[in-house]
């Protein structure tokens, strides 16, 4: 079976997500979802807390630059990072690749794509690398772009499983592993 239609939800971009954060050691999402709204609370507080020794206590309130309003200033942002996540995921979710029919179509020459925005065919020399998961067949374009294809898509997990060895086959054909140079040469 070469070719498979299914309809995208947001437990397969979850999915993909979740993929590409393993290959990173999940640096990047736990910088978002963690990370930045604590380095902000720290700033914020920071100022409110800290009097220099020897020194006359800081000025709570002046200008624009007043330990106050740099206090203000990044609470707000540590407080705000969270829901710009979350409102980007919400909004991320309306776009209308959920729900709609899509399909991939395995060929000798490349990954012909058919979906709401049109039809296109990558050769496999473009695809970096063809991956299967217990729930999806991912075929990376970049390291953190992919087509993705539910094995629920699929009439049974040994259609899913042949599909992914045909990519695979495809893709090795298009990316012959170069013959291996001898380390050292006999005198």
């Amino acid at each position: 079976m070469n070719t498979v239609s299914f309809a995208l939800n947001l437990d397969d971009y979850n999915a993909l997500t979740r993929n590409i954060e393993k290959k990173r050691n999940g640096a990047a999402d736990w910088f978002v979802r963690w990370g930045s709204p604590v380095v902000a609370f720290v700033l914020g507080a920071t100022p409110l807390f800290a009097q220099w020794p020897g020194s006359d206590p800081m000025p709570i309130f002046g200008g624009l630059l007043s330990p106050l309003t740099n206090a203000a200033f990044w609470l707000a942002v540590g407080l705000w990072s969270p829901v710009v996540y979350a409102l980007a995921r919400k909004r991320f979710r309306k776009t209308a690749h959920f729900g709609h029919q899509d399909q991939l179509i395995l060929e000798e020459k490349g990954v012909r794509a058919q979906g709401l925005n049109g039809e296109t065919l990558l050769f496999w020399p473009s695809i970096l690398s063809v991956e299967e998961t217990e729930d999806h067949i991912f075929l990376f374009l970049s390291d953190r772009q992919a087509f993705i294809a539910p094995k629920r898509a699929f009439a049974s997990p040994t259609e899913a499983h042949n599909f992914a060895i045909l990519a695979q086959h495809f893709w090795q054909e298009a990316h012959p592993t170069p013959a291996a140079l001898p380390i050292a040469t006999p005198n």
